[in-house]
């Protein structure tokens, strides 16, 4: 079977990818250390770790486990090597984007500064996760939800995306999650922040495609 990609082109949209995810993951770092909430998914894995009296890691797995096998079923098309890598790589850049940056965003902030932090956190996220869609080579299981839904009802990604990531919110607040200001924050801005940076994040890689790869086709 011919590959999606050139050789080449395909180890640019990898690195595309993790480029994308290490921004995330910088984001998701400084957002939980603001102390003033989770992110939506993280809320839902809160809760779920709750009730089952599992790790927040091994609810991580069940929930993102659960969703592979709805997209086996849905449409096999949403299964690709970015949502194996996310699992992998996804943690490991959280862990260290949080040592990094443990000494200089800590709860003794001052509120308003804080908040602003979280602001500063979503648009990172946004950007990180934009720049990982237009990889085009997937992304985690938890972020291909809002993208199914968006391509099988026909309507607009940052929506889909609130919608999503509110469902996530009042999931976990029933089944035992701590939500918080930035939780509220996060789950209303995320989507039409990613939309707002859709276009510009994938005229970066057609860019970078253009100089690196003259052959490569543009999307």
């Amino acid at each position: 079977m011919k590959p999606a990609y050139p050789a080449r082109e395909f180890i640019l949209r990898v690195l595309y990818f993790c480029l994308g995810t290490a921004v995330c993951a910088l984001g998701c770092s400084a957002f939980v250390l603001s102390g003033i909430g989770t992110d939506p998914f993280s809320m839902l894995m809160q809760g779920v770790a709750r009730t089952a009296h599992i790790s927040n890691g091994a609810a991580h797995i069940a929930i993102n486990f659960t969703l592979l096998v709805l997209y086996f079923f849905i449409d096999r098309k949403y299964i690709r090597a970015g949502t194996f890598a996310a699992l992998f790589i996804t943690g490991p850049m959280i862990d260290a984007a949080s040592r990094l940056l443990r000494g200089v965003i800590h709860e003794g902030l001052p509120f308003p500064v804080r908040v602003v932090i979280v602001l500063a956190s979503c648009a990172l996220i946004a950007l990180g996760l934009s720049a990982s869609i237009n990889a085009s080579v997937g992304v985690g299981a938890n972020d291909s939800l809002a993208i199914l839904l968006s391509d099988k009802l026909h309507l607009q990604f940052r929506w889909m995306r609130v919608a999503v990531d509110l469902t996530f919110v009042v999931s976990g607040l029933l089944l035992g999650g701590v939500i918080g200001v930035g939780t509220v924050i996060t789950a209303l801005l995320t989507g039409p922040i990613v939309q707002f940076f859709m276009p510009r994040t994938a005229r970066l890689l057609y860019s970078i495609l253009r100089r690196l790869t003259p052959q490569a086709e543009s999307a």
